[in-house]
């Protein structure tokens, strides 16, 4: 695949056309009021509608809503829990992991967490490498990877939209939904605001399975930050906006997060090999086994935004920016009860995007380029893994020592966008037809680097001898690029109260080298021309993120050598030859998957109250199922199907209601859902299962059942209510924010291994499942802000979640004892927790 040359053409020609624009401007003179220019089509509002109008579903969060609401960590996703159509990993407010500070992954409508599409300033900042396998930590795959590729601090926004169903056609690359954030921009005017805020383990209550406490919380090298008992955490920065010129103004922002985490590393060993006897068969190694202490050691969390936008307003019909972005995390870890083998997890992504807007006679275009770059690495303090089990007359012990080597994966992405949009054409007194079209350009290179050999043992020492096995992971490169053409129309056909909104995308990637058609089609009807009854219909089909991730996997474990002798660093066996070994297997015939959509709803507004009911199915086809073969090679099919229904029900005041000298919105919403998949979503790309899975059935509860039939395994939570509270007294320059949270109980397939049958080559495996029953829970969580005028811009704020520290029971996991026997678990919400904020804005 040719990637670069095609797009540098591509982009030269789109650079010349917007420059070419930006002179022609130059000898035009008048145009006409850029007022009567705007197009209402895609016109958004604040959250407490919920609707950009009534053809798209939009959820607008403005930055004033950002500060007011209870954001803990400050992440992108922490303000969606206020969304029906969103759901939560199950494990995304974890007790035990509390002092993480990575964004929560999210379903929209039944999705897969990493099949929504995020976009800053208009550009993706998806990483598509490996974005699935964050709670994973193996030789071959980094933990740090997240669907989001930026860790934007919401902080630093000046809003985010979220699109849920009936999306546009401009809209690509997700069977979810697309959370659109947008940095802030300069308003005209100078200021700058500075906070800090902090939380502590000691200032809340850590909740915890009982005989989890009992068994020493005992971590796992594969999970080495599970069990969370204490952090701290800080966050603190600035962002300020100044005049350049008259019509030019610059905006600077940066934040930094911390967290300390103390983790107990428990007892192991130091195993050294000084040398080896060598002989006319093998070489055997000679050991020394050093046994070190249990001891507490502290883990790091380290995450920076940094954001600078130049936006210059030539004139009533002509705009631009230019912003930089960077959004860097680290993480220092070790494995427990493994002796030297502390590593560090970085995650840096840098981007630059040119927006460039402008208002011709009858048509508005917008033009964007943008370039991003995202790198994750592993840093291990070794390069060598010992698995030492040592056997005699006493029984067995296991020691290990060193790490998982060294790691990096790349993402470089280069776009270009384009968007026009006509006034409406009157062709009669009630009918207007309005047109928009578009094409986006995007080209990938993806880089997958082994930096040094990796040489893993797995040895055993006994009144035999010492005898094992050698891998040997031979450092390497492996890169691959995906070049993706995209263009859509869509037209707006208004016949007095009837609107229907027709549009097509065609996708083209050079990977598959399908073309994509996607359909988009909504309806819309104001039953008493009123605006005051409004009921919506659609039909739609979204075509999911790229293939660059299946790509990549064919080079994890190239370079893989292995042999049953000891192997000394360096040196070649002698009585046997390395054995190659292939990790993945071809997999060019991959189709892209896509979701259906059929969507149905209601809008009433009565004064001042908007309440709304939609139906939203959704049939996931085409889904991408993980298997291994014979050969313990990985390859991946299109086997994966998915259904979802949900219908939500909500209210909330569209103006402010005023007692007791305040204005107070009010916001509820009720959601059902249900979601049958054979897709494992809580593991996705990650997703390795055993030779020769059957993946059109499944064992639930020792019945053999169609894998499509059972529920998906995560985010699927079937009754959910919220009720949302802000009350605001401008006087006092208070502001009291509450967010009363419940969730129905349900009976969860939870996946336990495999289960067999046949024999040698017919025999086949099928994935195991039990189902557990979780009670309902419900949750309170509240903000308090005071920014008074005599205080002459200074301000507090007090966050609490789980107010009532409630012990609600949200999953189930599995842990090895002290005997290696596996037990299971209850993982409970974090308890009563306490956020201190203070900030000052001149």
């Amino acid at each position: 695949m040719q990637g670069f040359p095609f797009t540098r053409t591509v982009l030269g020609v789109f650079v010349s056309s917007v420059f070419a624009s930006m002179v022609a401007h130059a000898q035009e003179k008048q145009l006409e009021d850029k007022n009567q220019q705007e197009i209402a089509q895609e016109e958004t509002v604040t959250v407490r509608e919920t609707r950009s109008n009534d053809l798209t579903s939009v959820q607008h969060i403005t930055r004033e809503e950002i500060q007011t609401r209870v954001n803990t960590d400050g992440n992108i996703t922490d303000l969606l829990r206020n969304n029906p159509a969103v759901q939560f990993s199950n494990q995304s407010q974890n007790s035990l992991t509390m002092g993480e500070i990575k964004p929560s992954d999210i379903s929209i409508h039944g999705s897969l967490a990493y099949q929504n599409h995020f976009l800053l300033d208009g550009t993706s900042i998806n990483s598509d490498l490996d974005p699935a396998t964050g709670a994973n930590n193996t030789i071959a795959q980094l933990q740090g990877s997240d669907e989001q590729g930026f860790y934007i601090d919401s902080r630093l926004l000046e809003g985010v939209t979220v699109y849920d169903h009936n999306i546009p056609v401009r809209f690509g690359g997700f069977t979810g939904g697309v959370v659109d954030a947008n940095t802030r921009s300069w308003t005209g005017k100078n200021s700058i605001r500075v906070f800090t805020r902090t939380s502590h383990g000691s200032w809340g209550r850590l909740i915890v399975d009982p005989s989890l406490l009992a068994d020493g919380m005992k971590n796992d090298a594969s999970a080495p930050a599970r069990y969370q008992k204490d952090f701290k955490k800080t966050t603190y920065g600035f962002s300020g906006e100044w005049g350049l010129t008259d019509s030019i103004g610059i905006v600077v922002g940066y934040t930094r997060r911390e967290s300390e985490i103390p983790l107990e590393d428990y007892p192991g060993a130091v195993i050294t090999i000084p040398g080896y006897t060598e002989d006319e068969w093998s070489y055997t190694p000679t050991m020394e086994v050093t046994p070190t202490d249990g001891r507490m050691k502290t883990q790091k969390r380290v995450s920076d935004n940094l954001f600078t936008k130049i936006s210059a307003f030539v004139d009533d019909t002509t705009e631009a920016d230019l912003s930089f972005n960077y959004s860097g995390s680290q993480a220092k870890m070790f494995l427990p009860g493994i002796a030297r083998s502390d590593y560090k997890d970085d995650h840096d992504g840098y981007n630059v995007t040119f927006n460039f807007n402008r208002q011709y006679q009858s048509v508005k275009r917008r033009n964007t380029l943008a370039y991003s770059h995202m790198v994750d690495r592993r840093r291990s303090d070794s390069q060598t893994l010992i698995d030492l089990i040592q056997m005699n007359e006493t029984g067995m012990a296991q020691f290990q020592t060193g790490g998982y080597g060294n790691l990096e994966s790349r993402q470089d992405v280069y776009s270009a966008k384009t968007k026009w949009t006509w006034d409406p054409i009157y062709t009669a007194e009630n009918i207007s037809h309005q047109w928009t079209t578009g094409f986006d350009i995007t080209s990938t290179r993806g880089t997958y680097v082994r930096k040094n050999d990796l040489y893993q043992y797995q040895l055993q020492d006994t009144s035999y001898g010492v005898w094992g096995n050698t891998t040997w992971w031979k450092a390497g490169e492996y890169d691959a690029n995906l070049d993706q053409v995209a263009w859509y129309g869509q037209h707006l056909l208004q016949i007095d109260r009837v609107s229907f909104r027709s549009g097509v995308r065609l996708d083209y990637d050079s990977f598959s080298k399908d073309v994509n058609w996607a359909p988009r089609f909504t309806a819309h009807w104001d039953v008493f021309g009123t605006q005051q009854t409004v009921l919506t219909a659609g039909a739609n089909r979204y075509y999911g993120r790229n293939l660059l991730a299946y790509v990549i996997m064919q080079g994890q474990q190239n370079g893989i050598y292995t042999t049953t002798e000891y192997v000394p660093e360096g040196k070649d066996p002698i009585a046997n030859e390395w054995t190659t070994k292939t990790g993945s297997a071809a997999f060019d015939n991959l189709r892209t998957p896509y979701s259906d959509e059929f969507s149905l709803g209601l809008t009433q507004r009565y004064q001042d109250w908007m309440g709304q009911v939609t139906y939203v199915h959704r049939n996931g086809k085409d889904e991408i199922i993980g298997h291994q073969n014979a050969n313990s090679q990985r390859w991946y099919s299109n086997d994966g199907l998915s259904e979802h229904d949900s219908v939500i029900l909500s209210i909330n005041n569209t103006t402010p209601l005023r007692w007791a000298k305040a204005d107070h919105y009010i916001r509820a919403a009720l959601t059902w859902e249900k979601t049958q998949t054979n897709v494992p979503m809580d593991l996705g790309y990650s997703d390795n299962n055993g030779v020769n899975l059957d993946t059109n059935y499944a064992y639930l509860d020792g019945k053999l059942v169609k894998a499509e039939d059972i529920d998906g395994t995560d985010f699927n939570i079937p009754w959910k209510f919220f009720v949302e509270t802000t009350h605001q007294w401008h006087s006092y320059g208070i502001t009291w924010h509450n967010m009363l949270t419940w969730h129905s109980q349900r009976d969860q397939a939870i996946r336990d291994g495999e289960r067999y049958a046949g024999r040698g080559e017919n025999r086949v495996s099928y994935a195991n499942y039990q189902t557990h029953h979780f009670a309902s829970t419900w949750t309170w969580d509240t903000k308090v802000q005071y920014q008074p005028d005599w205080a002459r811009g200074i301000g507090v704020a007090l966050e609490v979640t789980n107010v009532l520290n409630n012990r609600n029971v949200i999953d189930v996991a599995r842990y090895s004892d002290a005997n290696y026997q596996t037990r299971q678990y209850n993982l409970y919400q974090a308890g009563r927790q306490f956020w201190v904020e203070m900030s000052y804005e001149f």
